[in-house]
């Protein structure tokens, strides 16, 4: 073989191997709200699941997600870190680009009420769980106690009268968690008994 082939098989190769590594990149980055739609609020009415990390990534990433239903502009939807089940909360509102902005209901145990989320009984917008959703997507405010169980260490209810969840730069996955038709303490009850 001439030195002119065995230089332009090394440069094919080079490229075959390049264009592999930029199709991998391609994969691995996934595609964004902004690449796949151009916003939430434009995505027909149906149910959908968003999340912060393509749904390829490795599995000891954990992603925050929203599962919900869209209709018109109105959202009902979970936030919640992926592979949880104990930390999600009911975000329903309106869909103003890739923002929802509305009210929010959480389920609380293994602590008073009284005691979740001090910092957000005021009209500041805070992040949600102390800081548990640390990337900032959920900022809630105005919280009050909706219902509390005699004890007041199981499960009671707290509203966040202002809650606003950014879903810019999510990814669009395939699976749909169970999604309420309302951020209401009996349509939430419900999920768990279907």
């Amino acid at each position: 073989m001439s030195k002119f082939g065995t230089k332009s098989l090394k440069s094919l190769k080079l490229v075959q191997n390049s264009l592999f590594l930029l199709a991998i990149f391609c994969l691995l980055k996934g595609q964004s709200v902004q690449s796949q739609t151009k916003t939430i609020q434009s995505l027909p009415n149906g149910l959908y699941n968003f999340c912060d990390l393509p749904e390829i990534a490795p599995r000891e990433m954990f992603a925050m997600c929203f599962s919900f239903r869209k209709s018109g502009n109105h959202i009902v939807g979970i936030h919640y870190p992926d592979r949880s089940d104990f930390e999600d909360i009911c975000i329903e509102g309106t869909v103003n680009n890739n923002t929802v902005t509305g009210f929010a209901l959480e389920s609380v145990d293994g602590r008073p009420v009284s005691e979740h989320m001090p910092k957000s009984e005021g009209a500041t917008l805070v992040n949600w769980q102390d800081g548990r959703d640390n990337k900032g997507y959920l900022k809630v405010a105005k919280k009050r106690v909706v219902q509390k169980t005699p004890n007041e260490f199981t499960t009671g209810w707290v509203r966040f009268d202002r809650a606003v969840l950014k879903l810019e730069n999510f990814h669009r996955w395939k699976y749909i968690g169970k999604v309420p038709t309302a951020c209401s303490i009996k349509a939430i009850k419900n999920l768990d008994t279907k």
